[in-house]
Parts: structure tokens; sequence; C-alpha cells
């Protein structure tokens, strides 16, 4: 699945750069704000729900991949633009392009370690951490310890990459409806 999200945002990312080129500059600039917007906003959404509706508030949640996957492609962009602005032309110095493509090598370096590696360990890096920290804020003090619901909440074994939220989801949902709290 990181592949595909890396991919994902390589192909956005190109896209945006032909857009900046062929079409207009400024339309890669309004789809990335409005598409970190709605991640900024699906963000926010789903912690108040966690203690109501834990699968919606997953749900939810896992869509705010939109917020840092928008500026990681915004980043895939800007290495290609710069890139295409940082071509040397003929008749240039050798210092000049030595110059000129030292600089563009230092630009496309940090900004692929700033935005696009992350989206090689998006799960782990821009997902569980949050969701993590909203369940356990939204059900702190919910469950008794050492109770199914608690050691879902807070064990220490497995994370809170994909496959165990969805585990970790089923024992905080049955315990939810065990307490009567969660339908």
């Amino acid at each position: 699945m990181a592949a595909v999200v890396a991919m994902c945002v390589a192909l956005a990312g190109a896209g945006m750069a032909f857009l900046w080129f062929y079409v207009a500059w400024w339309i890669p600039v309004v789809v990335v704000v409005v598409v970190a917007a709605a991640g900024l906003i699906l963000r926010r959404s789903g912690p108040g729900r966690v203690a109501t509706a834990p699968r919606t508030a997953m749900r939810l949640m896992e869509w705010q991949i939109l917020l840092p996957g928008s500026l990681a492609a915004a980043g895939a962009a800007a290495i290609v633009v710069v890139e295409i602005y940082l071509q040397t032309e003929e008749g240039w110095s050798d210092e000049a392009k030595g110059i000129v493509t030292a600089l563009s090598a230092a630009i496309t370096a940090a900004i692929g370690a700033l935005l696009v590696k992350g989206a090689e360990t998006y799960d782990e890096s821009w997902l569980a951490p949050p969701i993590k920290r909203a369940f356990e804020e939204g059900l702190n003090d919910t469950f008794a310890r050492g109770t199914p619901g608690d050691q879902a909440l807070y064990s220490l074994q497995g994370n809170w990459d994909r496959a165990d939220r969805r585990a970790r989801l089923e024992a905080i949902e049955k315990a939810l409806k065990a307490a009567g709290q969660s339908a």
C-alpha cells in the first residue's frame, strides 16, 4: 500500500507540474489548498466522534491523509518545476552550470526529504500517531484497567497501522457496546 501512496503522490506532482507549465500556474496551487483543507477538516471532525461513533471517527481521521499527501504532491511538483527553471542555457560558463546543477540538486534533495519521503511511510508517520492520540484522549477513563477495551486502547503490543487499527477498533466497539456507551 505504501508503494501505491508514493506512486499517487509522484503522479499527482507530475500532473500539477504539467498544469503549472501548460495550463495556468494557479490551478495546482488551488488544488493543493482545497485538498489540504479537506484533509484538515476531516482530521478535525473525527476526534469528537471517538466515544460515540468510533468507526466513523476512524474513517474520518484516515482521510486526513489528504493534508500531508497534497503537500507531498506539491513538493513533487516543485521538484519538477525547479529542475525545469534551473536548466542551464548554452553559452553559460562551466562554473555557472556547475553552480546551477548543485543548487538544483540541493533543492531537489531538500524538498524530497521534507515532503515526498513521508509518502513511503504514510501510515506510521501521517496516520497512526494522530489517530492513536485521538482515541486515547477521546476514550480516556472510559474503560477500567485491564479490561479488553483498555487493552485494545493502550496495549503496547502491535502498533496503530491499518490492520492493527481495525483489530483495536473491533475490540473497542465491543467494549463500548458491553458498557452500553455506543451503538
